[in-house]
């Protein structure tokens, strides 16, 4: 039947594909838009010092700058799908991919903990979220609990305990489910993920693993998709087709900007979302020639992508220690030079940081383990 012939059972391996069996540099790219999106939103829309109220017509446009995490996980379900579909059958499928990930996370992820706890000791604070729960990747079950999102300098973290969770479930899927019944369970998770998130409340819906599982799967499908022969030539002859989705998804993106201004709760917003940051994953790994090839493969934002863990990580820090610098304990509203001036400090340290983090840490530890471990 029709249907089988184009189901999504994987090719033997990216051999099969010589687009997947190299390094796509247009991810890097998704990557760097991915972290500029959530610094502009926190830099001019969440920051209180940084965004004024006279600013509030550029806050405007930049209101859906958090979907940018949205980017991050249809990337990171793409990408760490597709490596274990490629590497299922691998003796050391397990221990490669957790040693990889630990390399990857934990060294900077723990420095970075460390820090703030150091600045705790000195400075003390409250916090609605228990520290422990930081140390084991479970502040995002306190945000949802509390409604709070707790040391505001490591708030972004939540994403990084939705990924940890993502690491313990994803293998064990991947590794033991035949492929027809992984795409039926990750087709399922898509479309009940709006269920989901309408029996929570806000914060619930935006930092729990259950409640994101769309944007994840809809990256393991994807996975899937462009490993499949013939859905892989279907896609490349109907490039017309694409194209046209994701002009719809715009006018979606740009609909939801306004929406999202007055309301909060959005159940199936995050659904659209994550379908148009998947249409423009696909366009990036299926279509790379062409103005959107050229923009996702450019130099700056190759280099920021590569730089994208660090830079997420640590900018509400950096940005925090800047405004305490500069104001104090004051409450200051700087000029709007202040506040420009003030961002290009923070942008400059971030960027001097993430290059130091890169070259003599986080890039040293990554070849080791992947010389160390394979599949």
């Amino acid at each position: 039947m029709v249907e089988r012939s184009v189901s999504l059972k994987p090719s033997r391996g990216p051999e099969n594909n010589p687009r997947l069996a190299s390094r796509m540099p247009e991810l890097d790219g998704l990557r760097a838009i991915a972290v500029l999106l959530v610094l502009v939103y926190h830099f001019f829309v969440r920051s209180p010092v940084l965004a004024p109220d006279y600013l509030r017509g550029l806050r405007t446009g930049f209101t859906l700058g958090w979907s940018g995490v949205d980017l991050f996980l249809v990337l990171s379900g793409f990408l760490i799908g597709g490596t274990l579909v490629d590497a299922r059958r691998s003796a050391s499928y397990f221990k490669t991919f957790y040693a990889r990930r630990v390399f990857r996370i934990f060294p900077l992820y723990y420095l970075f903990f460390f820090c703030c706890l150091a600045y705790l000791f000195v400075k003390p604070q409250s916090s609605a979220i228990p520290l422990w729960s930081y140390a084991i990747f479970a502040q995002n079950l306190f945000i949802a609990a509390t409604g709070d999102y707790g040391l505001w300098w490591m708030s972004p973290t939540w994403s990084l305990a939705v990924e940890e969770q993502f690491y313990l479930l994803a293998p064990l899927f991947i590794r033991f489910l035949p492929a027809r019944v992984l795409t039926v369970l990750l087709s399922a998770l898509v479309v009940l993920a709006p269920v989901f998130r309408s029996r929570q409340a806000i914060r619930g819906q935006y930092v729990l693993l259950h409640c994101r599982a769309d944007a994840l799967a809809l990256g393991i499908l994807i996975a899937l998709l462009v490993r499949n022969d013939k859905a892989w030539r279907w896609l490349a002859r109907n490039r017309h087709s694409l194209n046209m989705t994701l002009a719809i998804g715009a006018v979606a993106m740009a609909w939801l900007t306004i929406y999202l201004l007055r309301h909060e709760d959005s159940a199936f917003g995050y659904s659209f979302i994550a379908l148009f940051y998947g249409c423009v994953l696909l366009k990036a790994v299926v279509q790379p020639e062409g103005l959107s090839g050229r923009i996702f493969r450019a130099k700056v934002l190759q280099r920021i992508g590569r730089l994208s863990f660090f830079i997420y990580v640590v900018h509400q820090a950096v940005v925090g220690i800047i405004c305490a610098i500069a104001f104090g304990n004051r409450a200051i509203v700087p000029s709007p030079g202040a506040s420009f001036a003030l961002i290009a400090v923070a942008v400059a340290v971030i960027w001097v940081l993430s290059e130091l983090s890169w070259r003599y840490f986080e890039g040293p530890l990554i070849k080791r383990a992947h010389a160390r471990h394979s599949y």
